[in-house]
């Protein structure tokens, strides 16, 4: 991922950082196939390659500035382009899913607080019910995206390991956060 830092310096758009990679950083899509997958979105195919571990990758967005790639089944990679001055800087999330999701963006970037920004007690639920569903978020995984529109980077709470009915009472608490590009980093 630090290889992928440096080329966000010299990369003017992501398309060019796509097809710029290392082959180190996604073993499994060499840049022939990135290239591959840059003609058949062009084409406007579906633009799905077989990988070198056999499995299917999928570039599903590209536009100036962002790129989304289904990698395998259980991971995901997207790039955002970012004005800062008169240059720009590119910005990727890697996310796992395995088996919920979580994600590491290069450039680093802080996540929110956790307290303060992902959980929020509504007026009408008792201190005691709230928490008591606060303790049952564990571990603490987040997962990130950006948004495809907008200079945004959102935060997601995961919940690995909960049956559905956990899922359910834990949403009434959890939102996401987001953070906006202001030239020079999300705040």
């Amino acid at each position: 991922m630090l290889l992928l830092a440096a080329l966000s310096v010299s990369a003017r758009s992501v398309r060019q950082a796509w097809v710029s990679l290392p082959d180190s950083i996604f073993p499994y899509l060499d840049k022939n196939l990135r290239l591959e997958c840059l003609d058949l979105y062009d084409m406007k195919v579906k633009a799905d390659v077989k990988n070198l571990l056999g499995e299917h990758s999928v570039l599903d967005s590209l536009t100036n500035d962002y790129l989304h790639v289904t990698l395998s089944p259980s991971s995901e990679f997207a790039m955002k382009s970012l004005p800062s001055g008169k240059d720009s800087v590119i910005y990727s999330i890697l996310t796992i899913a395995g088996p919920a999701k979580e994600s590491v963006i290069t450039p680093a970037v802080v996540a929110p607080s956790w307290d303060c920004y992902f959980l929020q007690r509504p007026d009408t639920m008792s201190e005691e019910r709230y928490a008591e569903l606060r303790k049952m978020i564990e571990p603490r995984m987040v997962w990130a995206e950006f948004s495809v529109s907008s200079p945004e980077l959102i935060f997601h709470v995961s919940l690995p390991m909960m049956n559905q009915a956990d899922r359910e009472a834990l949403n009434v608490i959890l939102r996401p956060q987001k953070l906006i590009w202001d030239g020079k980093s999300f705040k």
